[in-house]
């Protein structure tokens, strides 16, 4: 999301619950990026289960490997697997070093007192929480620094290297709470348009800034996805699921606004969330949002 959608999203968001500095929903996804490089991680959460009257959920990505956490009084809790007894895997109270585990080498963290301002390419944002990492046994590797900002999750992690520290900035984000997210240059978004007996219409849409036009690469005839989450975290419906596509690499050039109208099947009465993205030819989509669903009974 651009940075004025950014700072709204957040007084809005912070103004209405107890700060959250790491949001886990079914289908939360944030991607890191160098500047100006093609190094970049991508940090998802998947379906929730519950374990002896607790929720948790899958994270992959934010550490070495994959844990089950959970959110609890401004600390992210996790299990390595369901066998093993609960740990903290990252505090947000300030003053409070904790040993630092499931990361690249042995380390100590801890939540600085001052906020900071991040001025990433998704701010500026004020009031950013900083968590500072000792060296510990890391001299040429391991972590320095993180910023999170509330309910919105990490926006930056700085890490150290042989060539010196670098910092990964957040790029995209794929955000339930939230209804749309953008890449620097264009701006994704899907409406839904109308629920009728049968049906549910959505439009989705990709707006390029002055920077464009935009050249889209595709590695399939397949160039957009649109898929139904229930309130369980379950999936009810994606549209590609009965299609057939042809494996052909192609492009499509944008320059100024593209759109589609897609109609899906209407879903029995609940809440859902509508999720939507250009199925691009990257690790992760380019373009994504998402959109609350409510069908009256």
């Amino acid at each position: 999301m651009s940075g004025r959608l950014l700072a709204a999203f957040l007084f809005a968001s912070s103004s209405l619950s107890a700060a959250n500095f790491f949001p886990l929903q079914n289908g939360n996804s944030w991607t890191y990026r160098i500047a100006d490089t093609t190094q970049q991680f991508t940090v998802q959460v998947g379906a929730p289960v519950t374990m002896d009257g607790r929720t948790w959920f899958p994270l992959t990505g934010y550490a070495e490997h994959r844990v089950w956490v959970r959110y609890e009084g401004d600390r992210l809790l996790y299990l390595e697997d369901a066998s093993t007894g609960e740990g903290l895997l990252t505090s947000f109270l300030p003053g409070d070093a904790w040993p630092a585990p499931a990361r690249q080498c042995r380390q100590t963290g801890e939540a600085q007192g001052t906020r900071v301002k991040y001025d990433g390419p998704r701010g500026p944002i004020d009031g950013a929480l900083e968590i500072r990492y000792s060296a510990g046994g890391c001299f040429d590797a391991g972590l320095l620094s993180e910023l999170y900002a509330e309910n919105i999750g990490m926006v930056r992690r700085t890490v150290q290297t042989f060539a010196g520290p670098r910092s990964y900035d957040l790029v995209s984000a794929r955000l339930v709470a939230t209804n749309i997210e953008t890449a620097p240059n264009g701006r994704f978004s899907v409406v839904v348009d109308g629920v009728n007996g049968k049906e549910v219409s959505l439009t989705l849409r990709l707006e390029v800034n002055h920077a464009g036009p935009l050249s889209l690469a595709f590695g399939s005839s397949q160039e957009y996805d649109v898929a139904v989450i229930d309130e369980a975290g379950k999936g009810v419906y994606q549209w590609s699921a009965s299609r057939t596509f042809l494996q052909s690499l192609h492009s499509v050039e944008v320059d100024g606004e593209w759109s589609m109208f897609v109609p899906i099947p209407r879903p029995n009465s609940g809440r859902y969330t509508v999720h939507a993205w250009l199925t691009t030819a990257s690790q992760v989509p380019m373009f994504a949002a998402t959109v609350p669903l409510v069908i009256a009974p």
